[in-house]
């Protein structure tokens, strides 16, 4: 049964991905660039708060949007927010993650 759910959620993801177009722009062109940076800074806030760093991915987040001010011109438009949402599956997995290797510590008697 789990096999079928599997494959039944990977073909939903497929599909979903196949639905998705990309408009690349010109090589080398502004907007190229513009793009590029706009795909590494959310892969780097997706990966912080991912991986529990809400914190960090807050300020991240705060200094894209003082970068984005200062290249936008007053220009509204090409101002950048990133969102530093806390991933609570992520906050969890860390806690029982640092849970367990504060028992295994305690076990081990490197803890005292």
């Amino acid at each position: 049964m789990t096999y079928i759910l599997k494959q039944a959620e990977k073909a939903l993801i497929q599909a979903q991905v196949s639905k998705f177009t990309i408009v690349k722009p010109e090589e080398g062109s502004k907007e190229m660039a513009r793009s590029e940076t706009m795909l590494i800074h959310d892969l780097i806030a997706q990966y912080l708060a991912h991986d529990g760093y809400v914190e960090t991915a807050r300020a991240f987040a705060e200094e894209v949007l003082e970068e984005s001010r200062s290249l936008a011109d007053g220009d509204e438009s090409k101002i950048r927010y990133l969102n530093a949402e806390e991933d609570v599956d992520a906050v969890n997995r860390q806690s029982k993650s640092n849970t367990t290797l504060l028992y295994a510590r305690q076990t081990s008697g490197s803890l005292r």
